[in-house]
């Protein structure tokens, strides 16, 4: 499992690098909530670029994991996701 305190340091140093740079979360619920998102826009405020990526059941390794369940995002909850990070960060888009 990984260290979140390393996986922080790593976002810190991007984000103070000239480097251009993107952060991106797969949203599936339900995993992925509004909480979730406002918790990372928080953490990566002032990111670049943030961007909600929809989840595509296509590539699902196991995809009786998800039987039964509502687990992909409609494009207007993808929209409110994004208008919860947005005040944080300086770009935030939906791919």
């Amino acid at each position: 499992s990984q260290n979140p305190d390393k996986i922080l340091d790593s976002i810190r140093i991007l984000m103070e690098s000239d480097v251009p740079h993107e952060l991106r979360t797969t949203c599936v619920k339900p995993f992925v909530t509004e909480t979730v998102i406002e918790k990372i826009a928080k953490i990566i405020a002032g990111c670049r670029r943030y961007t909600l990526q929809a989840f595509h059941e296509s590539e699902v390794l196991h995809p009786d994991f998800f039987a039964g369940q509502n687990f992909l995002y409609s494009r207007k909850e993808l929209l409110k996701l994004k208008a919860l990070a947005e005040p944080w960060v300086q770009e935030c888009i939906i791919r």
